[in-house]
């Protein structure tokens, strides 16, 4: 039976060993399991909060820490946010109107 390799490591022996393109997300897990020596340790969290990719990272601690609470919106402020959406629609309606002719 195979051992399950970490997440990221397949992404990264695609681009390194096959050349192929990565999306997004891939290049996120490749470049993680890069910098973790491909998780020779083991499946463990960077604790780099530094870096700007550790909010991605898919062993980071950063995904169990509780989620902090929306902002209840007043109705005025639901009504400012609520007329800036119909205008941007709009605006967005025009150009792709103007854009077809």
């Amino acid at each position: 039976m195979e051992k399950r390799r970490a997440r990221g490591i397949k992404e990264l022996d695609r681009y390194q060993i096959d050349g192929e393109r990565l999306t997004l997300r891939q290049a996120v897990l490749a470049t993680c399991a890069e910098c973790m020596g491909r998780y020779a340790d083991g499946r463990l969290d960077c604790k780099i909060p530094e870096c700007p990719l550790y909010p991605w990272m898919v062993y980071s601690d950063i995904h169990s820490l509780p989620r902090k609470p929306h902002k209840e919106l007043t109705n005025e402020e639901r009504n400012i946010l609520v007329n800036r959406l119909a205008r941007g629609r709009k605006m967005k309606k025009k150009i792709n109107i103007n854009n077809s002719l």
